[in-house]
């Protein structure tokens, strides 16, 4: 055998090698609760962002509650990969407006994913016109079958319809037209019955026969199936740890009129955990669909809600649930990197500045950066509007920082030179001399968020974060925008379009949540994540040490009580240090 003949075989059986491996491909996915408003006065359904931007749009599915006491489910459409559309519906035996509510959903793109510890959840989407109903002709009456992608062992199913393309009616004020939501049968390892379920809402009567037409188009169901009976947990987005389980609960809800029923769960929560179900048998013609009625740390209470358009009564026999259950709120991005850089040695300065909001003033460190450090800052209020700074551009050796103002309802003053406090520190878990520890994070993926808190606009979530290590009491906590994604553009002196601060809550020993504050502002588009930066410390005097400079730097961190109003009052604070 020749040498040349030798290499070519084993250039061959290296590309067959590569070519029989399935690498794990990268997927995301997130877990929470959305605020549904109430329906009167809306004409489409209403908006959503997700917590993360999606390579592809994902999937939805999501579980109403039984707040307003008539008929209810849920609709989704317009799924893209930075949101979707998702409001409470009524059918046409009711009068169309409801209650708000808060829903538990999950997103995920399609495709057969691994969780770390070798779980599989598999997530795709049917297009299916077949229908079930309780009415005239039997012969129309027909089931889908959905062919999972994977084997599995006696699998949960949840589903959620994806679109409103045979919607006539003019929701969600006004009833759902034709009457839609998701049926599902005979589950087994590998597939099961599914179809668009219609229940008793009739499209016309002739005589004691209620009539059924055939639906004009398809609608995308979107489905999740995983083994039942799992218990596992990974690590989300923030260092947040998730654990999760699968159930499957049969012969367990019965209808509205019965009351809730309560299933216990398996694993241990301290928290209200979050939940997706779905009804996964059909024993009854009536249809019906889950609503959640209460949850808390250690069971659900679920109810089979129907119809009434044949009868008065919204009783059901006793059907299969099958839930999937994440402890907290979550975005998962499995190609994310495990750590992001950080420096090896602490490395901090702190200044003054005067900047002028006709011009992005560019300040020089002191001293050049292992890696871009974070920049907190405080303004002052000199000016007499709603004003803060925001930051861009942060290189080893500056940054750029302008004063900004939001849109406003009165007449513009004239614009004030502000003077800044900053301080620039490199990014990392470290200690000072005395051993008092200190984190500037995160450092863990991500550290750009377009999670965000609005009094006008809808969508807002939380991103909730671990540190990297658990401190003794709860800190003190500074977060600060790093960037300007949203507005790269951004015309010295114009008002900032969208307006955004940061926003914390439920600062603890652990971690927190954090959020983009776009508080009464509804004008611009928050289009891109934005970097933020957070610093954590114990509260307390830090022993003096000696710069680079040999200037001995006294310093302390603070945590004042939950007393800072908004008014033109200024609060006092005392300095621990002398």
């Amino acid at each position: 055998m020749s040498l040349s003949f030798r290499l070519a075989l084993r250039f061959l059986l290296l590309v067959s090698a590569l070519l029989l491996t399935s690498p794990t491909h990268a997927w995301k996915m997130e877990a929470g609760k959305l605020s549904l408003s109430a329906t009167s006065g809306l004409n489409q359904l209403q908006s959503h962002n997700f917590q993360q931007i999606y390579d592809t749009p994902p999937i939805v599915i999501a579980l109403p509650t039984s707040a307003g006491g008539n008929a209810s489910a849920v609709r989704i459409s317009n799924i893209t990969t930075t949101g979707f559309r998702m409001s409470s519906v009524e059918p046409n035996s009711e009068d169309g407006p409801h209650a708000a509510m808060s829903v538990s959903y999950i997103a995920i793109e399609t495709g057969t994913h691994t969780f770390p510890d070798g779980e599989i959840i598999e997530a795709g989407i049917l297009s299916t016109d077949k229908i079930q109903f309780n009415g005239n002709p039997n012969g129309r009456k027909q089931f889908e079958t959905l062919n999972f992608t994977n084997s599995f062992t006696s699998p949960v199913l949840l589903s959620s319809i994806q679109t409103i393309t045979n919607e006539t009616g003019t929701i969600p004020r006004r009833p759902s037209v034709p009457w839609l939501t998701v049926a599902i049968d005979n589950i087994t390892n590998n597939q099961a019955d599914i179809a668009l379920e219609r229940s008793e809402v009739f499209d016309r009567q002739t005589g004691s026969n209620y009539q059924f037409d055939a639906l004009g188009s398809s609608e995308d169901l979107a489905y999740v199936v995983m083994d039942r009976g799992l218990l596992g947990s990974f690590r989300a987005s923030g260092n947040l740890l998730v654990n999760f389980e699968t159930l499957y609960s049969e012969n367990s809800v019965d209808g509205w009129s019965d009351g809730c029923d309560a299933i216990n769960f398996a694993g241990s929560y301290s928290t209200p955990p979050i939940i997706v179900a779905h009804k996964s048998t059909r024993n009854e013609v009536d249809g019906g669909w889950l609503r959640e009625c209460s949850v808390n740390s250690s069971q659900i209470q679920l109810t089979i809600d129907e119809d009434d358009a044949q009868d008065n009564e919204r009783n059901h026999t006793n059907e299969d649930a099958s839930l999937l259950i994440f402890s907290d709120p979550f975005f998962y991005d499995s190609n994310a990197a495990i750590t992001l850089n950080t420096a090896s040695n602490l490395m901090l300065e702190s200044g003054l500045a005067n900047i002028s909001p006709s011009q992005f003033t560019t300040i020089s460190f002191e001293q050049v950066y292992e890696l871009p450090p974070a920049v907190f800052m405080l303004e002052d209020n000199q000016n007499p509007e709603p004003s803060s700074v925001r930051i861009r551009n942060i290189t080893e050796q500056s940054f750029q920082v302008i004063p900004v103002e939001p849109d406003s309802r009165v007449a513009d003053a004239s614009d004030q030179t502000t003077t800044i406090h900053y301080m620039a520190i490199t990014k990392g878990e470290f200690q000072f001399p005395d051993g008092k520890k200190i984190e500037i994070g995160p450092i863990v993926p991500p550290n750009k968020i377009i999670n965000f808190q609005s009094k006008r606009l809808s969508g807002d979530s939380w991103f909730s974060f671990n540190f990297g290590s658990t401190f003794n009491s709860t800190p003190a906590f500074l977060s600060q925008i790093q960037s300007m994604n949203s507005e790269p553009s951004h015309i010295p002196g114009s008002p900032s379009q969208p307006w955004m601060t940061t926003a914390a809550r439920g600062i603890n020993a652990a971690g927190g949540s954090i959020a983009l504050d776009r508080a009464e502002t509804n004008t611009g588009t928050l289009s891109a994540a934005e970097e933020i930066a957070f610093l954590v410390t114990n509260p307390g005097i830090i022993s003096d040490f000696i710069d680079a400079q040999g200037n001995t730097i006294s310093a302390e961190a603070q945590a004042t009580p939950d007393n800072v109003a908004g008014t033109r009052t200024c609060f006092s604070y005392n300095l621990n240090s002398a």
